[in-house]
């Protein structure tokens, strides 16, 4: 087959496209085996997107092919193309209802709503911390500056009875020190004392929220039971830190040190099958699961975990010995 020339993309599709042709795989067994749906496997082979470095090794595994040649061919294109052609990277995962996508959730939360409907949710509760904490650093310039014009009153009052009335002025009495100990107004968007620094209280409460990489949507150690796709926890954010192989299942340990939070996943499970993951160290109603389903990619919701030492994540099926994958 002929190569693309020197394009690293064009290459990579090449040797995707090469190696599914000589495993004799149609396109839907590439996409069960992988856990991706079957138009993302079409577009990758076509060239038109690239697929993650997940979705490659995920490839290389299923075809029983070496990962690490085609990961340094992925590596190469992905340092010569933007990343907005990645088939995973930083965008808004697509519903992955009825394809087999690993990117939409397949379990809902409590209640029977998707995850797809937490997102406005959280636009809105971002919006309102926000607004929150302006109003509160507003409220505590004001208080700070008018308690510091008012002891600079008495101390004119104070000086004004013991020293001359300056030129132009109503002399030293003391009803002219108590106008000056008058509470001072507060300060307009013109005023001079509106543009002062702010105080070490006020700043420490301005630095004090994380800062997060773009597209994560939840706060490092915050984002037990959300989704990790659609708070970008997955993808380039996370890793696999154990898998078992549990019959014809393939269970992952996944951890997020970004997120600070892990989550199981499994491709090929058989139907009626449980997956759950287990923080280390805590009792099993800690962890998370999900249905597993129908032999598709499938995820449990987060759990919290700073320590990614001791996670498991096992899989039950309906007929047979539960399996697991643990991080040492």
């Amino acid at each position: 087959m002929a190569r693309r020339g020197t394009d690293p993309a064009g290459e990579l599709a090449d040797r995707i496209r090469e190696l599914i042709d000589r495993s004799g795989l149609s396109l839907d067994a590439v996409a069960a085996r992988t856990g991706r749906g079957r138009h993302e496997w079409d577009a990758y082979v076509r060239g038109l997107r690239r697929p993650s470095r997940e979705a490659t090794a995920a490839l290389a595994e299923a075809l029983g092919t070496q990962r690490d040649p085609l990961l340094q061919l992925w590596d190469r294109a992905e340092s010569h193309a933007p990343a907005s052609v990645t088939g995973e990277g930083g965008r808004p995962a697509p519903s992955r209802r009825g394809t087999g996508h690993p990117h939409a959730p397949r379990h809902s939360r409590p209640g029977g709503r998707p995850h797809g409907d937490r997102r406005p949710r959280h636009a809105r509760t971002g919006t309102l911390v926000a607004t929150a904490v302006g109003v509160a650093l507003v409220v505590l310039a004001v208080v700070l500056l008018t308690g510091l014009g008012g002891g600079d009153g008495h101390t004119a009052a104070a000086g004004s009875r013991t020293s001359p009335a300056a030129p132009g002025g109503h002399g030293g009495s003391g009803r002219s020190g108590g106008k000056a100990a008058a509470p001072a107004p507060a300060p307009t968007a013109t005023d001079p004392a509106a543009t002062a620094s702010p105080s070490p209280s006020a700043s420490a409460s301005a630095s004090a929220g994380p800062s997060l990489p773009g597209g994560v949507r939840c706060a490092p150690g915050a984002c037990a039971g959300e989704d990790p796709e659609a708070t970008g926890c997955a993808g380039g954010n996370a890793s696999t830190l154990a898998a078992a192989r549990v019959g014809g299942a393939y269970v992952e340990v996944r951890y997020s040190a970004t997120c600070r939070a892990a989550w199981a996943r499994v491709t090929g499970a058989p139907s009626g099958a449980t997956l759950r993951i287990t923080p280390g160290g805590s009792p099993v109603a800690a962890g998370a699961e999900a249905d597993a389903g129908a032999g598709v990619g499938t995820y449990t919701p987060m759990v919290a975990a700073a320590d990614p030492h001791g996670l498991r994540a096992c899989l039950t099926p309906a007929h047979g010995p539960r399996g697991c994958a643990s991080a040492r």
